[in-house]
């Protein structure tokens, strides 16, 4: 699947994730912090695949922990982008 060069913003994540998988992340808003959602280690995967499917470079679901918000997440597969890009 080709994936845009436009940068992923948190909102682009969140919407994702509320629209493939909406029981991962609940009533949450954007701004929430991960540590402040219910997430088990199965749904951290889960969003790992779909981030990844749907934007490019492979996050892992430690990484989305480590990460703690839509907007590091972005951040992240941002940066992976470039890299894979640089390539």
């Amino acid at each position: 699947m080709a994936h845009s060069t436009a940068l992923v913003t948190a909102e682009d994540i969140y919407q994702l994730i509320r629209s493939a998988a909406p029981e991962a992340i609940g009533e949450a808003a954007v701004d929430t912090p991960f540590d402040q959602l219910d997430v088990d280690s199965l749904t951290l995967v889960e969003i790992a695949v779909l981030t990844s499917q749907n934007y490019g470079p492979l996050v892992h679901d430690w990484e989305i922990a480590e990460a703690g918000t839509f907007a590091a997440l972005a951040d992240l597969v941002n940066q992976r982008r470039v890299l894979e890009g640089a390539s």
